[in-house]
């Protein structure tokens, strides 16, 4: 994105929720539940809604040819992916053995204990699955395990793949103003229609594009609203007009999904919170976004989203070799070791891989 279309509350958004997905995964390999915190598919929710403002951004500010956008979309996604999808086939089998010698019983305990076999049972499928990115179209019916296979956190990453696929044609759409209705109405329809999909085909997360289709719309629907909101913060018809999108998009928006407005005021009040109001909280909440921790760990935070999960396998898999068998030590030792790692790792992965891709990318784009 252009310079002058940075918006550093976002960044420190990417991060947050990044952590907040961390912390989520590491309460429940501790098997320790606290409210909101242990939610981390709230987070990711956040993640879809961001993703889509920004492409929409992206789109309307950078025009460019179909395949170039993917291609740099590629170039984003893809390099630290791969290093993430060695890494989690490499420790595949430790997963199933943490998981059988936990002295507590966590959540799809079955699954995970079993996850080692079921991916050698079906790992051509799966691999290829995973190398096109589009492992979360399948339901446990055609492909079981797919969606949580060797890099769990990977199936956002599907339906990111997915999206970026329909995303020019979805902002066109909307960008020409005649078919705003007909996006938005369809996209409740397919929100509503979602559930009685379920009802025939088992998704353990919505990593199937119409699942959480909703998500991204409000983020590009935001998008378009942004500009406005920006050189006009106080027209109440530009917020009427917005929050009543939100609302209807709201409805039926994931299936069985608990707390569903709360990824909606985050996103709210973060839009708010840059758009440098008066209103002395959002002023808190724009520092903190942008204070430079928060930033740091937004710029490092795919790195840290995608490889975390193998990390906590590893420094579990010690703790428990160490006599670590209470679940407070566990979450401690956890937190305590797993973070710098995950954190070292996603830097590494930022500065090695991830910038000089996107770089050598940017410099085809110019060149073309």
């Amino acid at each position: 994105m252009k310079k002058n279309h940075f918006i550093p509350e976002l960044e420190g958004l990417r991060g947050l929720m990044a952590l907040w997905v961390f912390i989520s995964h590491v309460l429940y390999t501790s098997d320790i539940h606290l409210p909101i915190l242990s939610e981390g598919g709230l987070a990711v929710h956040v993640f879809m809604i961001l993703s889509g403002f920004v492409i929409a951004r992206l789109c309307m500010h950078n025009s460019e040819p179909y395949l170039f956008f993917l291609m740099r979309r590629l170039a984003r996604l893809y390099p630290a992916y791969l290093i993430a999808l060695g890494v989690g086939i490499t420790v595949s089998s430790m997963a199933s053995s943490l998981y059988t010698a936990l002295p507590w019983q966590v959540t799809d305990y079955e699954r995970l204990t079993n996850r080692h076999a079921l991916e050698q049972a079906h790992f051509m499928p799966l691999l290829l699955g995973h190398l096109s990115l589009l492992h979360g179209v399948f339901p446990e019916e055609i492909l079981p395990g797919s969606s949580l296979a060797f890099v769990p956190a990977a199936w956002s990453l599907s339906l990111e793949w997915q999206f970026y696929l329909f995303a020019p044609l979805l902002i066109w759409l909307l960008m020409s103003r005649r078919y705003v209705s007909v996006v938005i109405i369809g996209t409740i329809i397919n929100q509503l229609a979602m559930k009685h999909i379920a009802y025939h085909f088992t998704y353990i997360v919505p990593g199937f594009l119409p699942l959480g289709l909703a998500y991204f719309v409000v983020g590009i629907v935001s998008a378009f609203v942004f500009d406005s909101m920006r050189e006009a913060h106080k027209h109440i018809l530009v917020w009427g007009g917005g929050g009543i999108i939100c609302a209807l998009l709201m409805v039926g928006i994931s299936i069985e999904a608990s707390h569903p407005a709360l990824p909606f005021i985050i996103w709210t009040l973060v839009l708010l919170a840059s758009l440098q109001p008066q209103q002395l909280l959002l002023k808190i909440l724009s520092w903190m976004l942008t204070c430079p921790p928060i930033g740091y760990l937004g710029r490092f935070s795919y790195g840290f989203y995608l490889l975390h999960q193998s990390v906590i396998i590893c420094v579990g898999t010690e703790l428990l070799a160490l006599g670590i068998h209470s679940k407070i030590g566990f979450l401690l030792g956890l937190a305590v070791i797993a973070t710098p790692i995950s954190l070292g790792a996603a830097v590494i992965s930022y500065y090695a891989v991830e910038r000089p891709v996107m770089r050598s990318a940017q410099k085809v784009r110019h060149q073309s």
